[in-house]
């Protein structure tokens, strides 16, 4: 019975310890990860076009979004070496 309790006891201290190293995310996907910190960030320090500039919840979908959009299209770029023109990389470049 001693025993038993034991490993209860264990069990349920092992469960509520938490790994305060890892940073909470909203989105991962393969090597992609977008952290809270960095939408945070995205949404409110930085210039928003008109059409989402508001605070509702509806912007703040677009916004995360398009973060989203921007990692993925990031990682497939380097993924299949795809080769951009020179228009391109000004572009990217200045976002």
């Amino acid at each position: 019975m001693k025993i038993k309790l034991l490993i209860l006891y264990t069990f349920f201290i092992l469960s509520c310890t938490s790994n305060n190293d890892l940073e909470p995310y909203v989105f991962k996907y393969k090597d992609i990860i977008v952290s809270l910190e960095e939408f945070l960030l995205r949404s409110e320090y930085n210039e928003r076009p008109q059409f989402c500039s508001s605070n509702s919840e509806l912007d703040k979908n677009i916004i995360l979004k398009n973060l989203i959009l921007e990692k993925i299209l990031s990682y497939n770029v380097k993924i299949n070496n795809v080769a951009l023109t020179l228009n391109q990389e000004q572009f990217i470049q200045g976002r």
